[in-house]
């Protein structure tokens, strides 16, 4: 059972039953102003440590545009860490340019955390299961690898 924060066409936030994690699933090509809803949706409840683990699900997601990766690497994962995120999920589109893309954002988020020493555990993966059995695990290591 799903308790939705957010359900729009272009995206869904929710949070499973009995997951200590919140799932953000972007639906699509996404315009800047709506990476923006859903970001600022997401941040909410982690910012009132509801959550310190996040499923990024892009795998209905297309290309992630230019304005897009600027905001999502610029400011949005560094609210989410300061926000007291602490690992990161991201499942993979099946769409070669929209994995590409996202990878992308992935790598210089991940080099960013290693290069500002930020605790956060980044890992890629193939489907939903993977993800969210690696996000329930009570510890496991920095990756950026699937």
């Amino acid at each position: 059972m799903r308790n939705y924060l957010l359900q729009k066409t272009y995206g869904e936030i929710y949070q499973e039953k009995n997951h200590n994690y919140l799932v953000v699933a972007p639906q699509g090509f996404l315009k800047l102003e709506r990476w923006k809803e859903l970001m600022i949706t997401a941040l909410k409840p982690i910012s009132r440590k509801h959550f310190c683990h996040i499923l990024l699900d892009f795998s209905a997601l297309e290309v992630i545009s230019e304005d897009a990766h600027q905001y999502l690497t610029s400011e949005v994962f560094p609210a989410l860490v300061k926000a007291g995120l602490k690992r990161i999920a991201v499942v993979e589109s099946t769409d070669f340019l929209a994995k590409e893309t996202s990878e992308k954002v992935c790598a210089e988020v991940m080099s960013t955390a290693n290069t500002q020493k930020l605790s956060l555990e980044f890992k890629l993966f193939a489907n939903n299961q993977a993800a969210s059995t690696w996000l329930l695990q009570p510890n496991s290591t920095k990756t950026l690898a699937a």
